[in-house]
């Protein structure tokens, strides 16, 4: 939990070989918080996203096969 909600990270890989990160537009790029993905490890508060996000994320892609083209998301 983080200031009182819950929070995710949400990776989205294409065939291609290419991966994007749902971003939180409203967290620091500088800033970081510890999530538990399987064990606890430090993340950078932006790829901590909201569980609204999740859900909006993963009803898109289980109804179109992509990404949700209304939610921010970076290329690494």
């Amino acid at each position: 939990m983080i200031n009182g909600e819950k929070r995710y990270k949400v990776e989205y890989y294409c065939e291609d070989g290419s991966g994007y990160c749902l971003i939180n537009p409203e967290e620091s790029a500088d800033k970081e918080y510890e999530l538990t993905i399987r064990v606890p490890d430090v993340q950078l508060a932006k790829h901590c996203v909201k569980q609204e996000e999740v859900i909006k994320a993963f009803e898109y892609f289980y109804k179109t096969g992509k990404r949700n083209p209304e939610l921010h998301w970076e290329e690494y």
